[in-house]
């Protein structure tokens, strides 16, 4: 393997594939938890756990949603410093992440009232928030949400807040002429330091967010911008390691290193994660079965402990599976977890997709082009596909002997449910589903999809044309 290969000038391929894998990855794991088992905890209480054991490896992934921030990140700061230097002013360089975010704002609350998956309510113990299609869909009547849906992070917010921060470091580098080390050594610093306080950070805004909301009246309404940064699972701290990190891949690869340089620079973190990751393990794990212990004292005087089981009440109550999975933003050791596997494939994939000639660029760019286009329509996708799972999922579950309107949390579970044999073929037939749309939407120039109608009804506010729907080697 030559060390010595540059970076390609184009668009980066291994980019595309990240972002359709994703949410190709997003498809296949919420078909089983909502298409078939409704929420994740009926999930885990359902699936046997031989099974379980075996789709293990989908169940560490799917919190991985912090990866949409990530590729967001990345892609935004290549195609900024590629304009830059093609001396396009600042302004007009920041202005469409900028109008992007806004839109992705307001179709944050209309996903979250309208489309989003069932969850575990963040305020009344064991029930279950649905939106008013996925309540409408499994019940066979309408039903509207509760308020709390407003409150909800989702891949949506999170590429908002993204793109925010984004244009911020942009803006912030481009002002003073950052040199390129001291702007990674920056960003290196302000992610480790993301890691480690995200769970104080979200502790910190967790209890106003409480009282706002359980104060009603035009009080909860203040609940809203507080939910950004402590509502469940997608919040401003649970993302801002991949954020960081994304903004530090996105300045590295702009420079076009070579592959030598790319991994000298990669190797130290994916080293660093991967010890952090097991000794965080090793962590969580003291704190569920370490009670009685000096140190298991000395954090529970001192508050820290709290902090931890707020976020995942597992901890109190020795039960390892609540420690890992009961949790309201991503835990320290999904972060270095995402983190190990970013600084460890994603530089493999560069090698593969990009640090190569043009040739074999375009040979494996035809290969990964099927998952590739579910990176184009990502925002479609991510509106519809929990609707499409419930809706595809709703014959299965009569047939075979499901209530039209089942009791959610806990559920009693029907013959669809405990028959893995059927259900496992679920998630193909969606996949297959949503393979052929693609397919057939991308000869029509994807019209009529969402980045389509927002590509067209913002381009007389663009001083730059939106390079969305041209995801490719040779297009950019």
């Amino acid at each position: 393997m030559k060390s010595n290969i540059f970076l390609s000038d184009k668009r980066i391929l291994a980019v595309d594939f990240f972002r359709g894998l994703a949410l190709f990855g997003v498809v296949l794991v919420h078909s089983i938890m909502f298409g078939v088992f409704y929420t994740i905890d009926n999930t885990l209480a359902t699936i046997p756990l031989p099974i379980l054991i075996l789709l293990a490896p989908l169940v560490l992934t799917a919190p991985l949603a912090g990866l949409f921030a990530f590729i967001s990140a990345v892609s935004k700061v290549y195609i900024s410093q590629k304009r830059l230097k093609n001396h396009i002013p600042l302004k007009i360089v920041l202005q469409p992440i900028l109008l992007t975010s806004a839109v992705l704002l307001l179709l944050h609350f209309v996903y979250t009232v309208i489309f989003r998956d069932p969850s575990s309510s963040m305020f009344y113990g064991n029930s279950v928030n649905e939106s008013l299609l996925s309540a409408s869909i499994r019940q066979w009547e309408w039903t509207l949400p509760r308020f709390e849906s407003l409150l909800y992070m989702n891949a949506i917010s999170m590429i908002c807040m993204t793109g925010l921060i984004t244009a911020a470091a942009v803006r912030f580098f481009s002002r003073r002429k950052t040199e390129l080390n001291r702007i990674l050594k920056i960003l290196s610093a302000a992610g480790i330091i993301s890691v480690f306080s995200a769970p104080f950070i979200w502790a910190l805004f967790w209890k106003p967010l409480v009282w706002f909301y359980n104060s009603g009246g035009g009080l909860r309404l203040f609940s809203i911008p507080l939910s950004f940064l402590a509502a469940r699972m997608q919040n401003l701290p649970g993302i801002l390691p991949f954020i960081f990190f994304g903004l530090w891949f996105g300045f590295l690869l702009s420079s076009h290193p070579t592959y030598g340089v790319l991994i000298r620079k990669t190797r130290p973190f994916f080293i660093l994660f991967t010890v952090l990751f097991f000794c965080a393990v090793g962590f969580k794990v003291f704190l569920t079965y370490g009670v009685g212990t000096v140190f298991r004292n000395f954090l529970e005087r001192t508050g820290i402990l709290s902090v931890f089981a707020w976020n995942t009440p597992g901890i109190t109550g020795k039960n390892l599976m609540g420690a890992f999975f009961d949790y309201r933003i991503l835990p320290t050791e999904f972060h270095m977890f995402g983190l190990m596997l970013i600084f460890g494939f994603f530089p493999v994939l560069l090698r593969y997709l990009d640090y190569c000639d043009a040739d074999k660029r375009i040979i494996r760019q035809n290969k990964i082009h099927p998952v590739v286009r579910f990176g184009t329509l990502s925002l479609t996708i991510f509106f519809l596909e929990s609707s499409v799972s419930l809706l595809f999922s709703k014959p299965f579950h009569i047939l075979l002997g499901g209530e039209l309107s089942p009791q959610m949390n806990p559920i009693t579970p029907d013959r669809f449910m405990l028959s893995p044999q059927i259900w496992l073929l679920f998630p193909v037939i969606i996949l297959f589903f949503w393979g052929i749309l693609l397919k057939f939407w991308e000869k029509i120039g994807y019209a009529g999809s969402l980045e389509w109608i927002i590509t067209k009804a913002t381009a007389p506010l663009r001083k730059l044309k939106s390079e969305k729907m041209n995801q490719g080697a040779d297009k950019q």
